[in-house]
């Protein structure tokens, strides 16, 4: 074995000194750089084949399996690379990149520092295992693996914009933004740095900044999929729906299957009120990964608004099978609960979400609404309460106590002058869109004894779609009665 060994290496010695390399290692680099993973894995075979004692190149194959995902080959290559040569820096590098890949961040931050310690010099390794710190949460550590890259090269994009995601993820914002215009001066014409740039002004709210540096950034390449992603995640946040979802429609088609796009597509057609398309989209991202409980969830909430309870409840239930820890989920389903009269265990759900988030304001208000439904309006009071006090831009909480204290059949809770500052304030939150919503501002001015407002209020909303109660309040108020719910 030992003979067999030396004879290997010898001819591959005579191979690269006849210059039988250079091409081969040439064009197998080049297709790398291209990612055609494939075409670059079959020309290192090649050199394989021709200089089986080449440690670099199963160091450098493995880079083209990690490109196509198949990280455990790539660990494969680096283990062979590392038996040729144990001090191959390059092969401890590519086996880290694939221990990140796989998830076992530990492994490749032990590989990562064996690197450096074999070569101390090259920046790269520092930004490589600052990208690892990253994934772990350690963003001191990652700033300052890419303060070393920096002092090592100057002119390092890379140590920019991975100091400048880790300056954000702390919430230094402006220092990531600093950092990302250092980058950005150095390569202006790098797309990915528009669209990471983008992510720091999400993060500071700056919408209009984000939209304009994802749209630069697909301008400069139109193929960057994350630009689409980020760009129509800031058009849903506007309800700018049909942006939103052209821009995913553009990222499908550049990454069909991509389960997030699928899931906020879906949102989006809620928004529009497309529940039919929203069930699609979510059923769709099911199918791809059929154990996200939130996509079942969200499925069951369309089905819900489309009237199909039954599907609307096996969802929920399927969401809290997989999992039982979520209280948004239990709110939801304690809600419908309450709407098919199984009124013991909505209120069952409502405090188990409040029991694993005791800060939730939805569950608040969700639970406020079951108090008033049966007729325990103390606590109805103090829920909605509750809830405007955790979320003061919450509009159903406003609402609800508004209609509460116009309505209220005991005279104790009700009060005119709170019940239309409550209801003005959810038709602010909502840029008076939701008009079914003005019967609720009605009955507030008319408890104030403004029958003038009221009647002004009801009318408009009998405008639209208008059923019997709509008319009798509208009836009462022109009588000079407030609306009394029975």
């Amino acid at each position: 074995m030992a003979w067999e060994a030396v004879r290997s290496v010898t001819g591959t010695l005579g191979w690269l000194r006849r210059g039988g390399s250079a091409g081969a290692i040439r064009r197998a680099q080049a297709l790398y750089q291209r990612r055609e993973y494939d075409r670059a894995i079959a020309a290192w075979d090649e050199v394989i084949r021709r200089a089986p004692g080449l440690a670099g190149a199963y160091a450098s194959r493995a880079a083209a399996w990690s490109g196509k995902g198949e990280h455990d080959r790539a660990i494969k290559d680096c283990n062979q690379a590392l038996q040729l040569d144990p001090y191959h820096a390059g092969a401890y590098n590519n086996r880290a990149r694939a221990w990140c890949d796989k998830g076992e961040i530990a492994c490749a931050l032990a590989d990562y520092d064996v690197t450096i310690r074999l070569a101390p010099a090259v920046a790269l390794y520092y930004v490589n295992r600052a990208a690892a710190w990253e994934r772990v949460g350690q963003h001191d550590r990652a700033i300052e693996d890419c303060n070393q890259a920096l002092r090592l090269d100057p002119r390092n994009v890379a140590a920019y914009n991975d100091r400048a995601l880790a300056w954000s993820e702390k919430g230094e914002h402006d220092q990531a933004l600093a950092d990302m215009e250092k980058a950005i001066r150095l390569k202006p014409r790098n797309a990915l740095l528009y669209s990471n740039r983008a992510v720091v002004w999400t993060k500071k709210r700056e919408t209009d900044r984000t939209i304009a540096d994802y749209s630069h950034a697909v301008r400069l390449d139109p193929a960057l999929m994350e630009a689409y992603l980020g760009r129509g995640t800031a058009y849903q946040y506007l309800c700018q729906w049909e942006q939103a979802i052209a821009d995913f429609d553009r990222a499908l088609a550049l990454m069909p299957g991509d389960l997030e796009v699928y899931w906020r597509r879906a949102a989006c057609r809620f928004g529009q009120g497309e529940y039919d398309l929203a069930i699609a989209d979510a059923s769709e991202a099911i199918r791809i990964n059929p154990r996200i409980a939130g996509t079942y969830a969200a499925r069951g909430i369309a089905y819900d608004r489309k009237g199909d309870l039954d599907a609307a409840m096996a969802d929920y239930e399927e969401a809290l099978r997989l999992d039982p820890t979520d209280f948004a989920i239990w709110s939801n389903r304690g809600f419908l609960h309450q709407r098919q009269d199984n009124l013991p265990q909505a209120l069952a759900d409502y405090e188990e979400s409040l029991r694993l988030n005791p800060e939730c304001a939805i569950s608040y208000n969700n639970r406020g609404f079951y108090w008033m439904k049966t007729g325990q309006y103390a606590r109805a009071v103090a829920d909605y309460e509750r809830a405007v006090a955790l979320d003061a831009k919450h509009p159903n909480a406003y609402k609800n106590l508004a209609w509460l204290q116009a309505t209220c059949p005991d005279g104790q809770y009700r009060d005119g002058p709170s019940a239309v500052a409550h209801a003005t304030r959810a038709m602010e939150l909502t840029d008076w869109k939701v008009d079914e919503w003005l019967e609720i501002l009605a009955a507030a001015h008319a408890e104030a004894g403004d029958f003038v407002r009221a009647i002004a209020w009801q009318t408009k909303a009998a405008e639209g779609p208008a059923g019997a109660q709509t008319q009798a309040r509208l009836a009462a108020y022109r009588s000079g009665q407030p609306w009394r719910e029975e």
